[in-house]
């Protein structure tokens, strides 16, 4: 099952925050070469990035009471 997402980033030229989409298809993420968007305002620079993916777990506790 593929699982599709975005992840905003830092261009490390100039600053600009760019939002990138992709799919993931497995248990690996590949880096990837993108360009800061000059049509938003960045510097057009090619950059890489590393998505890596967080899963937190938690659990909600309720007592059994008798009545």
């Amino acid at each position: 099952m593929a699982i599709r997402s975005s992840v905003e980033v830092y261009c490390p030229y100039c600053g600009f925050i760019n939002r990138y989409y992709f799919v993931i298809e497995g248990h690996y993420i590949p880096k990837q070469i993108v360009t800061c968007d000059i049509e938003q305002g960045g510097c057009d620079r090619d950059f890489v990035i590393e998505p890596h993916v967080q899963i937190n777990l938690s659990a909600d506790v309720y007592k059994i009471e008798r009545i």
